[in-house]
């Protein structure tokens, strides 16, 4: 992630403490009511509820935010749409990530959407 680095520290923070495994540092991110939407999974919704989700699903992940575009709107709100990867000891998938970022400079969603074929996810699933 040395590469990777966004002029907003909020988002240089997700993926910093993520990667270190500080998940209620990244919970903490967010806004009260912020969410986190998992692919394939329901919105996790709650600083406690999103720390306990990445404790337990988001372990052994490691991600490399490579490249983004980020769009401003008129309540001072921020999109962010990055691209990069994600890193498993199991495997490696492109990944998109979309993170609203309220006045306030907290995480208000985050959305990841893997960027895979559905024959590249059957051969994740059966590893």
């Amino acid at each position: 992630m040395d590469t990777f680095n966004v002029q907003d520290s909020v988002i240089n923070d997700y993926f910093s403490k993520l990667n270190e495994g500080d998940f209620k540092a990244v919970s903490n991110l967010f806004s009260v009511e912020g969410c986190l939407q998992p692919p394939f999974e329901k919105e996790i919704c709650g600083r406690v509820a999103i720390a306990q989700y990445l404790k337990t699903e988001a372990n052994d992940i490691k991600a490399f935010p490579q490249a983004y575009i980020v769009q401003s709107s008129c309540d001072k709100s921020i999109q962010y749409q990055v691209k990069g990867y994600v890193q498993t000891k199991f495997f490696k998938v492109n990944v998109a990530w979309s993170i609203h970022i309220n006045a306030a400079k907290e995480i208000v969603s985050v959305y990841i959407k893997l960027l895979a074929e559905l024959q590249d996810l059957l051969v994740l699933k059966r590893t």
